[in-house]
């Protein structure tokens, strides 16, 4: 409701169609301006009227900033869709780039399991292998002497019918010879002792004696037991005794300590 200046109030509607409130709205400044034109001449104004145009100017005042923050907004939106569009861009390679590295760390994994899987049998077998070896190495062993036994047993059985110890000696020299040969094929070899100078990685020395005339220092004199090489290693060194020679001062001590 509004009062003109002859006096004559006029009431305005605001809801009369799509447009009125927004022509309303637009209007509500001249409204107001009206109504301090009055007061500004002296005129009686309604409270109603007062109220209105006041309650004008407000809507007035909120639709204009909100259409001014609206403005504002889609320019700042407009200004920062293409730093929203590559960071969208960027998180979208992200996740390919993890998805990508998951499953090459899966397919690692299961590639590991089955190389420890792998490894585990393949110690199991060359564990197994190894065993075998040794048992038929020992058995490769015995069948190789088994002829050597079965000459003895021969020899034995020929002394007892005949009682004749030329025969027995002449049947143990073979064996023994058959023996040797048997064991130089498989790799048996005797270390050389008796007049061969000393060398502690072949030859144990047992004891010493007196030097000849004439013969070096440290040479094996005599053999008590062989020695043997098995495939050019020393399996058991030859017990020997060796020389040595005695100093000229050596012999004057002596001579004087008996004087």
């Amino acid at each position: 409701m509004m009062m003109r200046g002859d006096g004559e109030t006029v009431t305005e509607k605001w809801d009369e169609g799509p447009g009125t409130e927004k022509e309303s709205f637009s209007a509500a400044p001249a409204g107001a301006a009206s109504a301090e034109k009055a007061l500004a001449e002296g005129e009686v104004i309604e409270e109603e009227t007062l109220a209105a145009a006041a309650g004008a100017e407000a809507v007035w005042g909120t639709e204009s900033e909100a259409a001014e923050a609206g403005e504002e907004g889609k320019a700042e939106f407009s200004e920062g869709e293409p730093q929203l569009k590559a960071l969208q861009e960027e998180v979208t390679r992200l996740q390919a780039e993890l998805k990508a590295a998951r499953q090459k760390a899966e397919n690692y994994y299961w590639r590991l399991l089955r190389m420890e899987a792998d490894f585990e049998n393949y110690r199991r077998r060359v564990q197994a292998e190894k065993e075998e070896l040794q048992l038929y190495a020992a058995q490769r062993v015995v069948t190789v002497l088994l002829p050597v036994l079965d000459n003895l047993e021969r020899g034995l059985e020929a002394a007892r019918r005949s009682r004749d110890f030329d025969g027995l000696l002449t049947g143990l020299e073979l064996v023994h010879r058959g023996f040797k040969d048997l064991l130089q094929r498989e790799g048996l070899q005797e270390i050389e002792t008796v007049g061969r100078e000393f060398d502690p990685q072949y030859h144990e020395a047992m004891g010493r004696v007196p030097a000849e005339e004439n013969q070096p220092d440290n040479i094996v004199a005599e053999e008590l037991q062989k020695g043997y090489f098995f495939k050019g290693k020393v399996v058991r060194p030859a017990r020997v005794i060796i020389t040595y020679r005695e100093s000229k001062e050596n012999d004057d001590y002596q001579e004087s300590s008996e004087c």
